[in-house]
């Protein structure tokens, strides 16, 4: 099967590849602040994602390994064994291109324990630089994203 439906019409035949529907960013998103969290879900849904939130990194990981994703957005600090930093490594890891954001309020040099292409992103931040940061991450067209 070709992935094509085949019209017949006289001595011709027309080819047409049949449309699938648009599948939504899908985004696993761990905080576990639970205001915050409902705030970046419903931020990320206004923006067209499909979103799993949790709030602990161990949540996270186990969730990280069921589904691809398009985006992983995580705290540092979440209750359990694991931290953001270990969902981090383990996505770039195991999921080398699923996008990975971190964001934490402690220690800005972070970002410097990170993989090579996680994007780190300081607390408190600004909803606007929050947008700014995520938007590009879940457009649809993989060359208009950032590169890693």
């Amino acid at each position: 099967m070709d992935g094509f439906i085949h019209v017949r019409l006289d001595k011709s035949t027309l080819m047409i590849e049949p449309k699938l529907p648009d599948m939504p960013p899908s985004v696993l998103l761990v905080e576990d602040e639970p205001a915050l969290r409902e705030m970046i879900t419903m931020l990320l849904e206004d923006l067209g994602a499909a979103v799993t939130a949790l709030a602990t990194a161990d949540e996270g990981i186990a969730m990280l390994r069921l589904q691809p994703w398009s985006l992983v957005i995580t705290d540092v600090r979440t209750p359990g064994v694991s931290t953001g930093l270990n969902l981090a490594w383990i996505a770039r890891k195991e999921l080398p291109d699923t996008d990975v954001i971190v964001s934490s309020g402690y220690h800005p040099e972070m970002s410097e324990a990170l993989p090579q292409g996680i994007h780190f992103l300081q607390k408190p931040w600004p909803l606007e630089r929050f947008i700014e940061c995520v938007k590009p991450y879940l457009m649809q067209d993989v060359d208009q994203r950032p590169a890693a």
